[in-house]
């Protein structure tokens, strides 16, 4: 039977309209009704020689009551529904997506002060292994709809990146090059730790070792028409992306005898773990690489390599400008399906193929060896010496990072202090953007402190001339152009 003013009121959320339950309580109800007299003295008026069915008169009266009955039954056992469930941490003052699960809600109710004690701590923007896990992710996830595919990051940056400091920053800079605070891929660490958490390629052939000084990743004995390195489609070591955002892959790699080819590039997933094929910056056309098959100008000498990943709107940019900061190769740019990545860096050891496209001055007879010698950028003028180094050839790879690109403001200190970068993509329909960084400002992030939230919904709306500038009386002003709005 079709129930349409039924299904818009307040009980369909909870039981149908002809609920066994509810209907065998509204029945108890009409007989106590009818059985003491009750709906006789009810009943002002009746016309003379008319009888009245007084079940059939009430029975909407009982009706009613019972669904009041079955919503108030519903609300008092509000831990076995996950909409009520909801509803009570919502009305606590705690924040959720709307997506977790009853077990993940009744986690949150259970621990709902030990999760308030995590405000203004990293537990409030800690992930989830998975979107099932119990517990859920952190409360400033769920404030913004967060799901596995969502990128998220915050990051206060270094003293030398936070004020007017010589190669570091400056009231015009907005890199992100060295804020291993705002670092997405695998170490926090400039030297490396472990060779575990990277996806290794061949990893029989991946060595930590020290050189020159640094704890590095060492790539040596690779076979003839193999390769070895970073780069194994690994999908539980993806990185998370958003195609409307730059990101950068960095790292100083090293040749003890340049006769190795070295190729890096990065390998794009969408949603369901399918390689995607990245643009070319330069010409628009397939390619993941940013280059193949190079070799280093110098043994025994660490190289810096920057490779952006331009976003999905980027236009082409010039052959010269899209080359990488060592002088070859070229950026890419992102589709919009794109939403991980795995950095590709890789030896080989065809010694025929000496470089991509000839580019280079190399001829195959031509290769340098690590002389022992320290050069003049080192702290010393002695040779050097490693216990772990053996001598056989080998690429060194050390400071591997993956980090947003570049923010859209720049930032200027009179005097050092905390400032504090989020980058989010609100997918929680109940909050607009605006709400979100007033919610951040007032519950989660400590009131001495300055931040800037970076929406990647509406990028298009940040103004790129906009600069943060920490007066003397400890006050930051956004300056854009030549108006000055006070940030809290």
């Amino acid at each position: 039977m079709a129930t349409p003013y039924f299904d818009k009121s307040v009980f369909y959320k909870y039981f149908n309209a002809d609920d066994p339950t509810v209907l065998a309580w509204s029945e108890n109800v009409l007989d106590k009704l009818i059985e003491n007299g009750l709906a006789n003295f009810l009943l002002r008026e009746t016309k003379e020689g008319e009888d009245t069915d007084i079940a059939e008169l009430y029975r909407p009266v009982a009706v009613f009551f019972s669904y009041l009955v079955g919503l108030a039954r519903a609300f008092e056992t509000f831990n076995d529904d996950a909409f009520l469930a909801n509803q009570y941490l919502l009305n606590k003052g705690q924040y959720t997506s709307e997506n977790e699960s009853l077990d993940q809600l009744l986690y949150l109710i259970e621990n709902q002060f030990r999760i308030r004690a995590q405000r203004g701590t990293l537990k409030m923007i800690e992930k989830a292994a998975t979107s099932a896990t119990v517990p859920p992710h952190g409360e400033v996830l769920r404030l913004l709809g967060h799901t596995m595919f969502t990128f998220f990051k915050l990051g206060v940056g270094r003293p030398e990146k936070n004020s007017w400091n010589v190669n570091n920053s400056g009231p015009l800079s907005r890199t992100n090059t060295g804020r291993y605070d705002l670092n997405i891929g695998y170490e926090y660490t400039e030297d490396i730790e472990s060779k575990d958490v990277y996806p290794l390629l061949n990893e029989n052939f991946v060595f930590l070792t020290k050189y020159r000084g640094k704890d590095c990743l060492e790539i040596e004995s690779v076979p003839f028409g193999e390769v070895g390195g970073i780069g194994d489609e690994d999908i539980t070591k993806e990185i998370i992306v958003d195609p409307r955002f730059n990101y950068e892959i960095t790292f100083y790699v090293a040749q003890d005898i340049t006769l190795e080819n070295i190729t890096f590039g990065v390998k794009a997933y969408n949603e369901n773990g399918d390689i995607l094929s990245l643009q070319n910056v330069a010409d628009g056309s397939d390619s993941n690489y940013f280059f193949q098959t190079r070799r280093l100008n110098q043994a025994g000498k660490f190289y810096f390599i920057r490779g952006i990943i331009f976003n999905k709107d980027r236009e082409l940019i010039a052959a010269e400008d899209a080359k990488l900061n060592i002088g070859f190769g070229h950026h890419l740019k992102m589709n919009e399906n794109v939403v991980s990545i795995i950095p590709y860096i890789v030896m080989d050891n065809d010694t025929t193929d000496d470089s991509d496209l000839s580019e280079d001055n190399f001829a195959s007879g031509d290769y340098d060896i690590d002389s022992g010698e320290y050069f003049s950028d080192s702290d010393s003028g002695e040779s050097w010496s490693d216990g772990s180094y053996d001598g056989d050839a080998s690429i060194f790879l050390w400071n591997i990072k993956v980090t947003p690109c570049a923010m859209k403001y720049n930032r200027c200190y009179l005097n050092n202090k905390n400032f504090i970068d989020v980058i989010v993509n609100n997918r929680n329909g109940r909050y607009t953007t605006l709400q979100i960084d007033e919610i951040l400002r007032r519950y989660f992030i400590p009131y001495n402190t300055a931040f800037k939230v970076t929406h990647l919904g509406d990028l298009g709306d940040l103004n790129p001339e906009g600069s943060f500038i920490l007066m003397e009386d400890g006050n930051y002003v956004l300056q854009e152009d030549e108006n000055k709005i006070f940030i809290e």
